[in-house]
């Protein structure tokens, strides 16, 4: 039977009653055309998950917690940069899937989208829905945060996390190589026609390492994707 996750920006706890929005109440009894007593899983992005049974006016009873998911055993911060709208969409619904912590995006040199400033709200929202539907289908209980898009020189002012690396045909460097990461990752990624020789520098003398992944250029929407697996592989939970 098809487990139906439903995330909730409300506050939950046993044994409350919660009232659904009007388009959380069309998508149960609409589009997925659940029925009162419906088995519902509902979480809101603090590690928790509850049960909950559909009512026929539309609320659901909150149960007991039935899953607390643990803590990741990497963080993995990572910068994406803008693309065209399918492919980033792609990008960001992958590696939430794929376990990263947060995600920001990044306008550079040869980035063959710039975005409005008057449509970021509207692709935030858009991107948000994705991260929720992603969490709701892979089975994560944490949530993922997103940040609006700034250029490298903003981003690397902004970067917090000391383990930094950057993707590039260029690097002379393989993750199986590196050290494992002690605390978060920062996890860079170029623009369809990667980066320019002036941001590469840029970013190394900002503290990342180049690293390539193997003999293949890679998409920009496979790149991010096969740096998360195989990160996960040497020091996550794969």
């Amino acid at each position: 039977m098809h487990k139906i996750r439903i995330y909730t920006d409300q506050y939950l706890h046993s044994g409350s009653c919660l009232v659904l929005s009007d388009e959380l109440k069309h998508r149960l009894q609409v589009v997925l055309r659940s029925s009162p007593g419906t088995l519902l899983y509902l979480f809101n992005g603090d590690g928790k998950e509850y049960t909950g049974t559909l009512t026929a006016a539309g609320t659901v009873e909150l149960s007991d917690v039935c899953r607390v998911e643990p803590l990741p055993k990497l963080r993995v911060h990572l910068v994406l940069s803008a693309s065209k709208g399918e492919r980033l969409d792609f990008s960001i619904q992958k590696s939430v899937e794929l376990g990263v912590t947060s995600l920001s995006l990044l306008e550079s040199e040869r980035s063959m989208v710039k975005i409005p400033k008057d449509r970021i709200a509207r692709r935030m929202d858009h991107w948000q829905r994705i991260i929720i539907a992603a969490c709701e289908q892979c089975g994560r209980c944490y949530m993922p945060t997103i940040s609006k898009p700034l250029n490298l020189e903003e981003t690397l002012a902004t970067a917090v996390v000391d383990y930094r690396v950057i993707l590039s045909p260029q690097g002379n460097t393989a993750l199986k190589h590196l050290k494992a990461p002690a605390g978060e990752l920062m996890l860079l990624v170029g623009p369809e026609g990667g980066f320019s020789v002036a941001e590469l520098n840029l970013a190394q003398n900002a503290g990342f390492i180049p690293v390539c992944l193997g003999p293949r250029v890679l998409r920009t929407e496979t790149a991010p994707l096969a740096a998360l697996a195989a990160i996960q592989a040497l020091w996550g939970d794969f």
